[in-house]
């Protein structure tokens, strides 16, 4: 303790003799000026590295400070010392901001970046720096930061679901030489560490996954069972951390799979080769579903916000429920346009559409050289009278530049 020590420098036994004292004396007033140097020299910067007042608070005060700060900064703050970083990642910060209220959706985009495989990227706030304001007035203050992890595994659009602080990576094949697989990948986005999970039922060869009821995750694809093709649909409950024991076969001649579905009011809609088919979870059976809610999922652009199905298909942003059917997304006022045959991906966040597209510069497309533009868009939504849904874009940006030989994989955002 730093009062223990303290008492040390002081004599036990006080000496009354008054020789000494003036001894005493005589030495506090010729180390005086030596004192009156030091003080001097303090304006000199010092080169050895300072420890962080802040981190020398107690633990409790620094989890309650930083657990308070919105996540959208965490990237900006991992950069300020290892401690930091560690701090960020740790899981009492998360049982803090869960018990303070602060939890948030944070937007998690994943690429595939040409030529070292699959990477994750988070949404957050570049590090404040020195605008006019023309420039600030153009900038939305939003980028994607890398989030740093390691054995990666590989993705697809169809493949990757989030539920809570977690991401879901079902039935991606880890390699070019496998045609199917049951994998389960599930990144934490608190540590920013990937774990395996139990692996489905079977080995799919196509597959989509999606919520149901925000509860649990489903999987949808086909398999091979002696040489023949056929359906199948897999549970999983992520508190028991288990998936049904038996898949819900689907005895309808329908062809394969392929990796388009949606949940929407309790069903499951999928597209297979010849019809289409939506599962009733309540009533545990078949149904047969119309063609046209697929017309808009072909592209891969589009997702499910709080039970409404939206699509950027072709750059015309369209929404459906099983009442109205598909109508146009009115509103969108300041949204540029996509080129035709740009890549879009919809994703939702915290109950708004996040809308990721890619642009490429004019000049030869072949070029290594030439980059492609990442840009992002937030769009709230508000459910009016008449069955009409509008989009009020809150902001759009560049937020990330890429190789041209990059593509964008998927869209979602994790509650940490």
């Amino acid at each position: 303790m730093w009062w223990s020590q303290s008492l040390s420098y002081f004599p036990l036994n006080m000496s009354s003799n008054g020789e000494e004292r003036l001894t005493e004396m005589k030495k506090k007033r010729k180390t005086t000026p030596r004192i009156t140097t030091k003080k001097k020299k303090k304006n000199k910067p010092s080169t050895t590295p300072q420890s962080s007042p802040f981190l020398s608070l107690p633990d409790d005060l620094v989890l309650n400070i930083v657990a308070r700060v919105p996540r959208l900064y965490y990237p900006t703050l991992s950069l300020v010392s290892k401690s930091f970083r560690s701090l960020l990642a740790s899981p009492e910060l998360y049982k803090v901001r869960s018990l303070l209220g602060k939890t948030e959706s944070c937007l998690y985009v994943c690429i595939n970046w040409f030529p070292e495989g699959f990477r994750w990227f988070t949404l957050c706030r570049k590090p404040d720096q020195t605008l006019t304001n023309d420039e600030k007035k153009k900038s939305s203050g939003y980028v994607l930061a890398s989030v740093p992890m390691t054995n990666t595994p590989h993705a697809d659009f169809a493949s990757v679901v989030a539920l809570g602080s977690d991401i879901y990576n079902i039935g991606v094949p880890q390699s070019s030489r496998e045609a199917s697989s049951s994998s389960v990948f599930i990144l934490d986005c608190r540590s920013h560490t990937w774990r395996q999970a139990p692996s489905l039922p079977v080995e799919l060869f196509t597959v989509s996954v999606g919520l149901i009821d925000g509860k649990k995750i489903y999987a949808a694809g086909f398999f091979d069972a002696n040489s023949e093709d056929k359906n199948s649909l897999s549970v999983f409950d992520p508190k028991t951390q288990a998936w049904d024991p038996v898949p819900i076969p689907c005895s309808e001649p329908l062809g394969v799979f392929y990796r388009h579905s949606a949940c929407i009011d309790g069903k499951l809609h999928v597209a297979a080769q010849n019809m289409n088919v939506a599962y009733n979870f309540k009533e545990a059976r078949w149904d047969s579903s119309q063609r046209v809610i697929y017309y808009h999922m072909i592209s891969n652009s589009f997702c499910v916000v709080e039970n409404v199905l939206y699509s950027a298909s072709h750059g015309a942003f369209k929404w459906y429920d099983t009442e109205a059917g598909w109508r146009v997304l009115q509103g969108l006022v300041g949204l540029p346009k996509f080129p035709h045959d740009s890549c879009v991906r919809l994703g939702n966040f915290g109950g708004k559409l996040a809308v990721l597209w890619e642009t490429i510069p004019y000049g030869n497309v072949h070029c290594s050289l030439i980059k492609k533009m990442i840009w992002c868009a937030v769009i709230e939504l508000e459910r009016r009278p008449n069955c009409e849904i509008w989009g009020k874009v809150e902001w759009f940006d560049h937020v990330l530049t890429v190789s041209i030989y990059s593509t964008l994989e998927s869209v979602v955002s994790a509650t940490v």
